[in-house]
């Protein structure tokens, strides 16, 4: 019986240490810009969830608080837990794309739609290119035709 309980004690001091080691990298989850930080922002609130649901067991326990006030702390927290799981794994399953104007400028240059640039004649700019949407833009173009981005020009 001794046994079974130190047993019993030895593998929940293993679990936490064990438990990450059987995670995904975030790093194998990056999948667009910010996504893994979001994911790991995410992991880190649900731990920190997980850790007020133990503290507030303590302090039941204890007898600092309530078993009412427990109680509707509990609920509080299991939903707001509930909520950061899920999507959590709506990120892992379904992870951000970028924006529709770059995955449709994309589908154009995998199908050949885009024609070449022109090359610059003698004196004449370089054609430039929107540093947010990535419309391309005519050579007294201020700001850009597709968001209305400013342009810089260099020369």
């Amino acid at each position: 019986m001794v046994g079974l309980a130190i047993a019993l004690m030895l593998g929940g001091a293993l679990i936490p240490l064990v438990v990450p080691l059987f995670r995904p990298p975030l790093i194998a989850l990056r999948s667009a810009s910010g996504s893994a930080s979001r994911l790991r922002a995410l992991e880190l609130r649900k731990e920190a969830i997980y850790g007020a649901i133990r503290e507030a067991g303590f302090d039941l326990r204890t007898g600092k608080v309530e078993q009412v006030d427990y109680d509707q702390q509990i609920v509080v927290l299991k939903n707001e837990a509930v909520g950061v799981v899920a999507e959590i794994e709506e990120l892992k399953v379904n992870p951000p794309r970028g924006s529709r104007t770059v995955e449709q400028a994309v589908a154009e240059l995998r199908e050949g739609d885009v024609p070449e640039p022109e090359a610059p004649q003698g004196g004449e700019f370089a054609p430039l290119f929107c540093t947010q949407c990535g419309q391309r833009s005519g050579k007294d173009d201020l700001f850009c035709p597709q968001c209305g981005t400013g342009l810089e020009r260099n020369g």
